[in-house]
């Protein structure tokens, strides 16, 4: 039987773990603290497989829904979604990592320009300490 959203908001946290079915493979998992969380459990080379949506008032059921007939789709085309997911996130952290590590070279050159541009007056100071002539004359 498909679940309707005065369910998923009415469910209640009992002493272990609840799961509420609504088809296609798509659960709200009822915890005893009371978080509500949404995971398809799923089959990808014979082997099962469960992948998570998010908590239920942040993903609604409507939402859930499509992430799992996403998730089929990828499926059906011969894709493990959870696979998929970790290369996603994977490049968008790798594309994150190389952001900070040119943030950190920007950095690191303007510090190196700052200390540069302290050490010019005194490097002409010395120089003209050493000619003999005097500053600002």
């Amino acid at each position: 039987m498909a679940l309707s959203d005065v369910k998923c908001r009415n469910a209640r946290p009992a002493s272990k773990l609840s799961k509420l079915s609504d088809g296609g493979g798509l659960q709200l998992w009822v915890q005893p603290t009371g978080t509500r969380l949404w995971r398809l459990a799923y089959r990808f080379d014979g082997k099962q497989k469960l992948l998570a949506l998010g908590s239920y008032p942040l993903v609604s059921l409507a939402e859930a829904r499509q992430a799992r007939d996403d998730a089929k789709r990828l499926l059906i085309a011969g894709t493990d979604p959870g696979q998929e997911r970790s290369l996603r996130k994977a490049d968008s952290s790798s594309v994150a990592g190389s952001d900070r590590i040119d943030r950190d070279r920007g950095a690191s050159a303007k510090k190196a320009l700052v200390r540069e541009a302290a050490c010019i007056p005194l490097i002409c100071a010395r120089e003209c300490e050493a000619d003999g002539t005097a500053l600002g004359r």
